[in-house]
């Protein structure tokens, strides 16, 4: 087995922690420029008709926005309720129930 002179694996962590910065710094500025990516789909929630509907978005953090992006949408389109916190719900009321996909961001 050849062993690897020590200053190989210094050059290799340090490359490594700078494309890991490069990512990061790039994440940043995409989520900066186009914040409704960092965001996560809801599929299948049920909408009860005539009643809030507090639905968990799993961000961590208050949501920004939302858009219906699949399912059935009887009658109305879902309005926004009164969120108890929106750092972890969306809250909807629609007047007929519905099953539809949110993404939300």
């Amino acid at each position: 087995m050849a062993l690897r002179p020590p200053e190989l694996a210094v050059v290799k962590d340090d490359v490594s922690e700078r494309n890991f910065r490069k990512i990061r710094d790039f994440n940043q500025l995409l989520f900066s420029v186009a914040p409704w990516l960092d965001g996560n789909l809801l599929e299948g929630v049920s909408l009860a008709a005539g009643a809030t509907t507090q639905v968990t978005h799993k961000l961590g953090r208050e949501y920004r926005g939302w858009w219906i992006c699949g399912g059935s949408v009887n009658g109305d389109y879902p309005g926004e309720g009164a969120s108890v916190d929106e750092k972890a719900f969306l809250a909807l009321t629609v007047t007929g129930a519905q099953t539809v996909d949110i993404w939300v961001y």
